[in-house]
């Protein structure tokens, strides 16, 4: 799938680590996402970015499409940490008492971090929920973080434990059964 993403019409992903695929048209910050639209973890040489790519043209060898820099990590408080887990909440949806709002990006970082322009400690066993108001699309990037997984507080302690990607599953309506009857 992501053969050769790296050259797509002069994009520049170096060393993707984690993706979300978009689902349907939703916001962050000052950019409108599109379904289809993939958001990449890159964690390769330099500051870590977190890249939009976006389609325009998909089949085997003939992909092509445009790479623009959706947040670039230096300013979102990062400095040269690396994200290695990633998804975008594209729905509203309130878990454990907080409330993830559409446009919401979830990140786990390879080391302990500061992470947000608030500057938010994490560790490499935590998850952090980003806030955007504005992307790096269109000028400088501003994004709050707030803790949404302390590790610590589900025993996630050690550098073995440390979270790697991220992926969050939207079930519908819990499962309904009906009494089956039978004649004889």
């Amino acid at each position: 799938l992501f053969d050769g993403l790296h050259s797509v019409d002069g994009g520049d992903i170096k060393q993707m680590s984690d993706f979300d695929l978009v689902d349907s048209e939703t916001q962050i910050g000052d950019v409108t996402l599109q379904a289809g639209d993939l958001i990449l973890a890159d964690q390769g040489a330099g500051a870590p970015v977190v890249q939009l790519f976006r389609a325009t043209q998909a089949g085997l060898g003939t992909t092509t499409g445009e790479v623009s820099t959706l947040l670039e990590g230096s300013e979102v408080g990062l400095g040269s940490e690396k994200i290695v887990g990633l998804h975008f909440v594209e729905r509203d949806i309130r878990k454990g008492g907080m409330t993830l709002q559409s446009g919401d990006l979830l990140v786990s970082t390879k080391n302990d971090s500061t992470i947000g322009s608030n500057n938010l400690s994490i560790t490499r066993n935590d998850v952090a929920r980003l806030l955007v108001s504005q992307t790096s699309v269109n000028g400088t990037a501003y994004a709050v973080a707030s803790m949404a997984v302390d590790g610590s507080d589900v025993a996630l302690d050690t550098a073995q434990e440390s979270i790697r990607a991220l992926a969050m599953v939207h079930v519908g309506a819990p499962p309904s059964a009906n009494d089956e009857t039978y004649t004889i």
